[in-house]
């Protein structure tokens, strides 16, 4: 199983070069954990997301924070605060993204959040921002990745958890 921190529509390039694009029974963990695929037809097994207040107040801080927002949801990716150098990098991964210039997050109540990312290349301001962040972290998993990144998910979240899952699943 390919295990990843990475969006799953990233991932097509190696499950293609390994041979196991749009195979049945193969899959692929993606999001580092948060979502649990099966190659036939892109069929999401599990997925674990974020609560949507935790969501809503991570997309706050980081707004306040000046850092860019990365938000993985179920039917899209958002970023805020797009800087050149990281949308140099997430055209290179071919990611598609919609860019959200009116720091709203309205359409929170109608996605569920799989993955939060802060982006800046200030890397020690970056982990600062952690020992702030008391008031979400109970319901939160921080990670970082990169030099530049602090990925934040659902504490039900991990490859691990999604691999277990699958191995119970498929038994």
């Amino acid at each position: 199983v390919c295990a990843t921190g990475r969006h799953f529509s990233t991932t097509m390039d190696i499950v293609k070069e390994l041979g196991l694009y749009n195979k049945e029974n193969e899959y692929v963990c993606s999001l580092n954990g948060a979502i649990l695929t099966e190659n036939k037809g892109n069929c999401v097994l599990h997925s674990t997301y974020l609560n949507a207040d935790t969501a809503a107040k991570l997309i706050q801080f980081g707004l306040d924070h000046h850092v860019c927002i990365e938000l993985y949801t179920d039917k899209n990716t958002y970023i805020y605060n797009l800087d050149d150098e990281e949308r140099k990098f997430v055209n290179e991964l071919d990611l598609q993204f919609i860019e959200v210039l009116d720091k709203s997050y309205n359409y929170l109540k109608d996605e569920h959040v799989l993955k939060l990312v802060y982006e800046l290349r200030d890397f020690q301001y970056l982990q600062s921002l952690e020992s702030k962040m008391s008031d979400v972290l109970d319901d939160v998993i921080p990670s970082y990745s990169s030099n530049r990144y602090m990925e934040l998910f659902s504490k039900d979240t991990s490859k691990g958890i999604a691999l277990e899952w699958l191995a119970n699943y498929l038994n």
